[in-house]
């Protein structure tokens, strides 16, 4: 890997801008190209990825973290993985914020926290800082060293496989298993 270059997305990304101005000046489009660019750069071999510092949410997320071969999450409350916001979450689905939070506690992908997202199998590693804010010399040495080693870990592979061995990505890894052997 000496001749390919390191691809790190620091994701903060609270959601992507969704009303019709920024549809016709073509939201989709950036968010399009910037997959395009992480996918083009992981499949030629450059290791991609993906640090979430802060809120990880909606399509923006997508985007700017589901292309990376590992993604690494600081350990800290304002750091938090989802679909949507818990607001437009409760419109969405005619429930209250309260009692989406209490359907979290028994569904991990409606959850907001880390620990609940790690359940899915898609972060490589959670990493415990002392100040998300104001980084030390040892927090951001914590951080380098984590990230060399998620570039020894991908080594040659420019793949996303190791995504779905988590237990709430059993039914994942059966259906895609099932569609292998009828295809």
């Amino acid at each position: 890997k000496a001749d390919k270059r390191v691809v790190v997305a620091v994701v903060d990304v609270p959601s992507q801008a969704y009303g019709r101005r920024e549809e016709a000046l073509g939201i989709h489009q950036a968010l399009a190209g910037a997959v395009d660019g992480y996918a083009r750069a992981r499949l030629a071999g450059h290791p991609v990825i993906a640090l979430l510092v802060g809120k990880a949410m909606s399509g923006a997320f997508l985007a700017h973290g589901y292309q990376a071969q590992r993604i690494i999450a600081l350990r800290d409350p304002g750091v938090m993985v989802h679909a949507m916001g818990k607001a437009a979450a409760a419109r969405i689905t005619l429930r209250s914020v309260e009692e989406l939070e209490a359907l979290a506690e028994s569904v991990p992908p409606m959850a907001y926290d880390i620990d609940n997202y790690a359940t899915l199998g898609l972060l490589w590693e959670t990493l415990s800082v002392d100040s998300i804010e104001q980084p030390s010399a040892d927090d951001l040495a914590r951080v380098r060293d984590c990230l060399n080693k998620a570039v020894a870990d991908i080594g040659s592979s420019s793949d996303l496989r190791g995504r779905l061995g988590a237990p709430n990505r059993e039914a994942s890894s059966r259906v895609r298993e099932l569609l292998r052997a009828q295809w």
